[in-house]
């Protein structure tokens, strides 16, 4: 019997190395294990990488590991232009055009969204291929994101363009994967009927090699210092700034350090915000590889959530599991119902954003003992073991097919 062929569409998807959209690699190595063919179909640019696959054709196929990558040339974009949503549109017709004999005909179609454009294209290669299964995956409820994060009206002509595609997806897919745990309720009521909704939240790969960090870069690290540190993108979603004013109230506590690692559209104006505080320290994005033996240098890691409505419907950022499988403890800002910080008692989580209170807590987790710490971080291993294992995550996504 021929091995069923799954198609994953996904504007971000990556690799290890692009440190970014690593969801559908993580999951398609146990696709591959468990006899299924899987090709990666995403695009060629995105603002996020440093590294960027090939580009020199319309459609270019590269082996990343035992990995069937399909990259589609997009324009390139800066992250606050205009050209950001043209490069989208132009992947998502693309969809329409993919090399069926060289990506062999598919069983299983995934549409991950952002974009959920190319949810119309795929949709009538679902209508083309006999006995095709369309599966809508949603990490991020689009357009109420733009909604809350960039201040848009629910009218404006953007949010009813992309609202459409959102509709059109709830309602003709077979099945609606979301990592985001309480969205249910929403997707319906956008639908206007009961959907086939299947959780499967983002989780961690226990069996990635990582690195040691090079001299260059650990040299630069306060030795015998307190770290709260955060690792991961600097945008409106991940709300670093009253981090950052909190340094202000431990200006006189020499040995409890900020550190924060990444890039993002925010980080020339949290460097402006951070001026004249000698305890907040800046590392620019770093190799995948590496990233995960920083995160061992911090005491406590930071998450941050601007207290907004959307995120009453899940979070399921990859920094939590990525934090929880180091046994580190969290400090969780304006922390939101269901919140795996809430579920597995594995840090401080706090309902507020006050810079006073989030010093208070940081000096409240400074004064603990090691041993208290420690159980904090045991918690959220065996939390993330249990529930965010993508071994075991990957057995619930190949059910659907």
């Amino acid at each position: 019997m021929n091995k069923k062929n799954i198609w994953i569409i996904n504007f971000f998807a990556g690799t290890f190395e692009t440190g970014f959209g690593e969801r559908h690699y993580y999951f398609s190595k146990y696709f591959k294990k468990n006899n299924f063919d899987v090709k990666i179909i995403s695009s060629t640019f995105n603002h996020y990488w440093k590294i960027f696959p090939p580009s020199d054709k319309r459609f270019n196929f590269q082996k990343y590991e035992d990995l069937d990558y399909c990259w589609v040339k997009t324009p390139k974009y800066k992250s606050d232009s205009i050209k950001r949503f043209w490069s989208m549109m132009v992947f998502s017709v693309s969809v329409l055009f993919l090399p069926v004999k060289k990506l062999s005909k598919p069983n299983v179609i995934i549409v991950s969204s952002m974009p959920i454009f190319p949810i119309l294209f795929a949709h009538f290669l679902k209508k083309k291929f006999k006995d095709c299964k369309l599966i809508f995956e949603i990490r991020d409820l689009w357009p109420l994101s733009a909604v809350y994060l960039g201040n848009y009206s629910i009218n404006h002509p953007v949010i009813k363009f992309i609202g459409f595609f959102e509709k059109f997806g709830y309602k003709n897919s077979d099945i609606v994967v979301s990592v985001l745990k309480n969205s249910r309720g929403y997707m319906e009521k956008i639908a206007g009927k009961k959907i086939n909704f299947e959780y499967i939240p983002n989780g961690f790969y226990k069996n990635q090699n990582y690195e040691i960090l090079p001299l260059s870069i650990e040299s630069n690290i306060p030795e015998k210092s307190f770290i709260v540190g955060y690792a991961g993108t600097l945008g409106l979603m991940n709300y670093i700034e009253n981090l950052i004013k909190a340094a202000q109230y431990l200006k006189h506590y020499e040995n409890i350090k900020i550190i924060i690692l990444g890039e993002g559209p925010l980080k020339n104006s949290m460097l402006d915000l951070s001026v004249g505080l000698s305890n907040v320290l800046f590392f620019d994005k770093i190799e995948k590889k590496y990233v995960r033996e920083f995160i061992n240098k911090f005491d406590v890691c930071y998450i941050g959530w601007k207290k907004i409505p959307l995120y009453d419907y899940g979070v399921s950022a990859n920094k939590y599991f990525e934090y929880m499988s180091l046994s580190k403890p969290i400090l969780e800002i304006n922390s939101p119902l269901g919140s795996p910080v809430r579920e597995s008692n594995c840090g401080i989580f706090m309902d507020n954003d006050t810079p006073e209170l989030i010093a208070e807590n940081i000096l409240k987790l400074y004064n603990m003992t090691l041993q208290e710490r420690s159980q904090l971080g045991k918690n959220g291993k065996d939390f993330v073991e249990k529930y965010h294992d993508i071994e075991k995550l990957s057995e619930n996504y190949m059910k659907l097919f």
